[in-house]
């Protein structure tokens, strides 16, 4: 039986403490089920107060359709195992009645009328948001998530190398000097300690989970990327610098060697319905180290000829258009990826805007 799903299990027998009795593993060629969906599923026989049940672990965005379908192969309830629900997920699963729990003790299991809410676990107070390494990282994660589910194991390993790797259905993060080696370079990750305190907040705040010992401590989450992006969305922020901006003329700027962005509603335009007509000027976003060049350089004027505003970012955005493109070839090669367009963009007054972005989020994940 699957290490993974035998943890699964009794985790939710100790949080929920209904009397589960485990039967056996289904083997997976046995489920009558996609065979991307078997490569990530696991089921088990069980019992709950006598009732015989299937158990069944899979990624929770392909939850309704893998139970639905072993719900009709076995004709026998079958329960979802999940980590935890947001609360999208949670209704989605109680329209189509869908019996699951968590290991926060939250159970939803109408063939027994049961109905229990998650328990109110104490805990350190979450950071309001998270600084630019811990956001670099939650980005990291999710382009992982998207990218092998889109494309497998192959493409992942091609982009993230041996960083991150699939395995009984999650996503497996590792850290230190693999992690350094292999993609966190390219992204300001030079060091063992970036990464750990990059890192830290995501297990504080229960987007991660940690495995093992400090030296091969492995860190894992569900391949889940709308979830995961949904439970991350409140501690992530505008990767532009307030109060950042300047202003030069197109003469100054053809004298710098900057690696800019288009920024602003231009940006939005090219990939949104958004019209670039209602852009108030041209707009570039560099990376905080080039904004300092800049400064440095005293070329910068604030006259009638300042056409080009430019505006700083915490983190270099060149590196994450680069890493969607290896998600989306089709997508703008000059301007921020979509994730960093929303995380500018979403509290925008214009509620056109707000919409838009939502839905540039949304073709992401195939919605």
């Amino acid at each position: 039986m699957s290490e993974q799903l035998v943890t699964t299990i009794e985790d939710f027998r100790k949080a929920v403490g209904l009397r589960l009795i485990f039967k056996g593993l289904i083997p997976t060629a046995e489920l009558l089920i996609s065979y991307g969906d078997k490569s990530q599923t696991e089921a088990a026989r069980a019992t709950i107060y006598g009732q015989p049940v299937l158990l069944v672990n899979t990624p929770i965005q392909r939850g309704v359709v893998v139970v639905t379908k072993l719900a009709s192969q076995y004709q026998l309830p079958v329960v979802l195992l999940a980590p935890q629900l947001t609360a999208a997920v949670r209704r989605n699963l109680i329209q189509h009645e869908i019996a699951f729990a968590t290991v926060d003790g939250e159970v939803m299991l109408p063939f027994l009328a049961v109905r229990l809410k998650a328990i109110q676990k104490p805990s350190q107070q979450p950071k309001l948001v998270f600084d630019p390494s811990s956001q670099k990282l939650v980005l990291l994660i999710l382009m992982a998530q998207l990218i092998y589910l889109r494309f497998g194991k192959s493409k992942l390993k091609l982009v993230f190398g041996d960083s991150m790797v699939v395995k009984h259905g999650l996503l497996e993060i590792h850290g230190g000097q693999t992690f350094i080696e292999t993609i966190g370079k390219a992204y300001d990750f030079n060091t063992r300690m970036t990464f750990t305190r990059a890192v830290e907040p995501l297990v504080t705040n229960e987007l991660l989970k940690v495995q093992g010992q400090t030296k091969n401590r492995v860190y894992t989450c569900q391949l889940a990327p709308t979830e995961f992006f949904d439970q991350a969305g409140p501690y992530l922020q505008d990767p532009l610098m307030p109060r950042k901006k300047l202003r030069l003329s197109e003469t100054s700027l053809d004298k710098l060697s900057i690696d800019t962005l288009q920024g602003g509603v231009v940006a939005l335009s090219k990939v949104t319905m958004i019209s670039a007509d209602q852009a108030d000027d041209n707009c570039l976003v560099v990376p905080r180290k080039q904004w300092q060049s800049i400064i440095a350089s005293h070329i910068s004027t604030i006259n009638q000829q300042s056409t080009v505003q430019i505006q700083a970012s915490k983190y270099a955005l060149r590196p994450f258009n680069t890493l969607y493109r290896q998600f989306d070839a089709t997508y703008p090669a000059d301007i921020p990826d979509p994730l960093h367009l929303y995380l500018m963009f979403s509290a925008d007054p214009n509620e056109r805007i707000q919409g838009e972005v939502l839905d540039l989020i949304d073709r992401i994940w195939g919605t």
